[in-house]
């Protein structure tokens, strides 16, 4: 489990993909270095598995499913941050980093001393949607600060602080580029055994 407080973003040194090979590297950081072949890391929001650790790298495998499925494996940055340990201080909310969909990013720009992300969705997250709520994108923690409402889609908005925003991979966004997005853990679930729809 994690809390979609980043402990860095870090440069992905190789990404492949083939049906036998699913692989790829990370520049190893002094913050990592006590994390072992086995751990759980999440990664742009996706937990991966630790399988190697080289000199200054380290390997992670992922799925032909969960390659499909995320949204930014081709960017060059990617969120990390380890995974949490009891006792630890939970800064955010409380998150799995299975994925439940991707929500086109429409617009980022700064607002005062604000920066404010707008992500668009389908009417079919309704549920899960509502003002303060917490969503994970691409494994950060943020909180929902506007809703708008259309006919065939929901328009959400965020507030990010300029530090939120230097520390974590958010400054090399594209508009109109897919976000991964978990719900809130606690929410989701009860959310969706009330409704008995699982995303």
């Amino acid at each position: 489990m994690f809390n979609g407080i980043i402990s860095l973003f870090l440069e992905i040194f190789f990404l492949k993909y083939s049906k036998k090979n699913n692989f790829f590297f990370i520049k190893l950081h002094k913050k990592f270095f006590d994390t072992n072949i086995g751990d759980s890391l999440s990664i742009q929001g996706i937990c991966l598995t630790l399988v190697n650790k080289y000199l200054f790298l380290f390997e992670f495998e992922f799925s032909y499913m969960t390659f499909l499925n995320i949204s930014n494996f081709k960017k060059k940055y990617f969120n990390i941050e380890k995974s949490l340990k009891y006792f630890n201080y939970i800064g955010g909310h409380v998150i799995i980093s299975h994925n439940n969909n991707l929500f086109l990013l429409k617009n980022i720009f700064l607002y005062f001393n604000i920066l404010k992300i707008y992500l668009l969705c389908s009417k079919n997250f309704k549920n899960f949607i509502f003002y303060k709520n917490s969503i994970s994108i691409n494994g950060v923690s943020l909180t929902i600060n506007e809703i708008l409402i259309f006919k065939n889609y929901i328009l959400i908005s965020f507030n990010l602080l300029k530090f939120t925003y230097n520390f974590t991979n958010i400054k090399f966004y594209n508009i109109f580029e897919f976000i991964n997005i978990e719900f809130d853990l606690n929410i989701f679930f009860t959310l969706s055994v009330i409704n008995d729809t699982i995303i």
